[in-house]
């Protein structure tokens, strides 16, 4: 009996993906993280290796874009939840992915006059369609799968996100490291926007769940309003730790380009390499989760990831810098250092897909499915106040003195803090249960 359920499980998991009522979604969401990093990516890759005359100004310029990217999501999350809550959800991403495309027409005007504000504009505006994707995405999977197959999908979700960033991060990378492929950063951009948008027109119907809600514009009213909805439905502390997460990755990917540059002399193209097994990393631990939570409680599985997070972050931080420089990929293995980068690298990246699959599902099942989106906006509002504060923190511990290999330390010793307050959590949830 033990064999025909687990034959069953790995059937569900293999052709959920080929599921209309997932399938699309899936591809629209991979298309659209694909564009954001690729954009994003390609900026950072610009400001590191190109536009920047100094590391000082390569550390302000790309905090400065990861905190415009995030800052959409405090603004205008409000709004995003409402919105996704009142309307149906499969025309509302219809639209979201429309315009997308306008963005990334902007995106190639931007690159082709290589104005360092209109791109930073740009990644408000991808910012911004996020924005209003995440509340719709996340919550219309519940109404799509069974909460058996919930966990299947949201580690598809979170996987597919991850080799997306891999992709995009890639050929962004790539593309921005060579003068001579420049132009193709615009075109690719149009590209994608528009395959994404006809993939979502295949996302089924996903009704309303509170078609009588009346919008609020105010942005104070929004938030305090969206904070309410979290403490009724008791999902606060969940959010807190997901919001932690999202701080730890923004920061930790953030710097590892200048990193890799400060630490082991390396050029763009193995900086970028880099970020590439990160997203792999998360990828793979995001699959795994979903095997391993058939054996083990979920949350189990999220700790565990969390405490290896710790482990592998601190690794990172005592890699000492280099006097002979690891400039190419091909040099990346052929040291022990760069061996040390790879496995401490890899293995923190998949520990973070097991420590955040397990959560985004509890999140969502946890969530009355009337204020779903909104709760999930208000995670959205909480992960970009985490995030633009710990950017403004990086900028002036950084501006300070402080070493990026310390900032790694410090990260890691806080998250091993963060991981014995979840197991707390998680011991009290079990009592109440």
């Amino acid at each position: 009996m033990d064999i025909t359920n687990e034959k069953s499980k790995v059937s569900k998991q293999r052709f959920l993906l080929f599921k209309r009522r997932f399938g699309p979604l899936f591809v629209t969401q991979f298309l659209g993280a694909f564009n954001d990093n690729f954009f994003k990516n390609a900026l950072i890759v610009l400001f590191t290796f190109v536009m920047a005359s100094s590391l000082g100004e390569t550390l302000v310029l790309i905090n400065l874009a990861s905190a415009l990217f995030i800052l959409p999501y405090f603004l205008f999350s409000p709004i995003a939840g409402q919105l996704a809550d009142k309307y149906e959800k499969s025309s509302l991403i219809q639209t979201i992915k429309l315009s997308e495309i306008v963005i990334m027409a902007l995106a190639a005007l931007a690159l082709w006059l290589q104005s360092v504000y209109a791109m930073l504009f740009v990644l408000f505006l991808l910012g911004t369609q996020s924005t209003f994707f995440g509340p719709t995405k996340y919550s219309l999977l519940p109404q799509h799968l069974s909460r058996e197959e919930l966990l299947d999908g949201n580690a598809y979700v979170e996987g597919g996100t991850f080799l997306a960033i891999l992709v995009g991060t890639l050929f962004g990378g790539w593309l921005a490291a060579d003068s001579s492929t420049r132009e193709w950063l615009g075109y690719g951009g149009v590209f994608i926007a528009f395959i994404g948008w006809l993939a979502s027109k295949g996302i089924p119907e996903a009704p309303s769940a509170a078609a009588n809600l009346k919008l609020d514009w105010n942005l104070y009213r929004g938030i305090v309003g969206l904070l309410s909805e979290v403490r009724l439905a008791g999902v606060s502390s969940i959010i807190a730790y997901i919001s932690w997460f999202w701080l730890l990755g923004a920061l930790f990917l953030t710097q590892l380009a200048p990193w890799a540059q400060d630490i082991l002399k390396a050029d763009g193209r193995l900086a970028t390499l880099l970020i590439a097994i990160f997203s792999i990393g998360i990828a793979i631990g995001s699959i795994w989760c979903s095997y391993l939570a058939e054996k083990h409680s979920s949350l189990k599985v999220a700790i565990a990831g969390g405490f290896g997070m710790s482990v592998f972050t601190l690794w990172m931080a005592l890699i000492p810098e280099q006097t002979s420089a690891i400039d190419s990929i091909r040099m990346l293995p052929k040291s022990l250092v760069g061996w040390s980068v790879i496995i401490s690298l890899g293995g923190l990246s998949v520990c973070a897909g097991l420590y955040t699959v397990p959560l985004y599902t509890l999140l969502q099942s946890d969530s009355p499915e009337r204020v779903r989106s909104r709760v999930i906006a208000a995670l959205n509002v909480t992960n970009s106040i985490y995030i633009f504060g710990g950017s403004i923190l990086a900028v002036g511990l950084l501006s300070v003195g402080l070493s990026i290999s310390m900032l790694f330390g410090l990260l890691g010793f806080i998250n091993f803090v963060v991981m014995i307050m979840l197991q707390g959590h998680a011991a009290g949830r079990v009592l109440r249960n």
